[in-house]
C-alpha cells in the first residue's frame, strides 16, 4: 500500500499567539551614587624593596650598595653567621660589620641582618658540626643580638631577623623540628 495526499491528517489548528502588551515608559530610577575614592593615606613607611646579598668579608659593599640604588630598592638582607663574629663567648668581632653599616649608611640604604648559625661554644653537646643550627641556651643568642642592636640601633640597621628558615631540618642543627624551641629563641 501506498500513502496518497488524501490519507495524511491536515495539520491542527493552533491559535494565534496573543499580542504583546504595549510597553510603558521605564519608571524614573534614582540615580547611582557617585564614586568616593578611597582615603588616601597619611604616609607611612610603606613597603620596601630589598636584596639578599652576601658581603660580610667579600669587599663587595660599595658594589651591591650601587647596584641596589640604581634598582631603585632601598634594603639589603646579609646573614650575619654568630660563629663568625663571636668565635669566644663575649668576643665580639665587629669589625666587618662596621664596613656593612657604614656603606649602607653611605647609601641611604635600610639593613636587615638575618643572625643564624650558633657558634660551637653555644651548641649542645653531640652536635652536628656539617651544619649550623640553635644554641643550647637561647640566652646566648639573645646576648649576641642584643649587642648587635645596641651597638647599631642609630644606623641603617632596621631590622633583625631571628634566625632563617627554621622550618628546614638542616638550618636547625638536623635535628627534629620544634616550634616549641624556636619560640624560646624569641623569648
Amino acid at each position: 500500500d501506498v500513502a496518497v495526499a488524501a490519507d495524511i491528517p491536515e495539520a491542527p489548528v493552533v491559535a494565534a499567539p496573543a499580542a504583546a502588551p504595549e510597553a510603558s515608559a521605564p519608571a524614573e530610577q534614582a540615580a547611582p551614587a557617585p564614586v568616593v575614592s578611597a582615603p588616601v593615606s597619611g604616609g607611612g613607611p610603606g613597603f620596601g624593596y630589598g636584596v639578599q646579598a652576601h658581603m660580610v668579608d667579600m669587599g663587595n659593599e660599595g658594589q651591591v650598595m650601587g647596584m641596589v640604588q640604581g634598582l631603585g630598592f632601598g634594603w639589603v638582607k646579609q646573614q650575619i653567621e654568630w660563629k663568625r663574629f663571636e668565635g669566644s663567648q663575649g668576643n665580639i668581632e665587629f669589625g666587618p660589620m662596621d664596613t656593612l653599616i657604614n656603606a649602607a649608611n653611605g647609601a641611604g640604604i635600610s639593613m636587615l641582618f638575618s643572625i643564624v648559625n650558633s657558634p660551637g661554644w653555644a651548641r649542645e653537646g653531640g652536635f652536628d658540626n656539617n651544619v649550623g643550627g640553635p644554641p643550647a641556651d637561647p640566652g646566648t643568642y639573645a646576648s649576641f643580638v642584643g649587642a648587635v642592636a645596641g651597638k647599631y640601633c642609630n644606623s641603617s640597621l632596621k631590622a633583625i631577623e631571628v634566625w632563617n628558615e627554621q622550618n628546614l631540618h638542616y638550618e636547625w642543627g638536623n635535628k627534629p623540628l620544634n616550634a616549641g624551641e624556636y619560640v624560646n629563641l624569641l623569648a
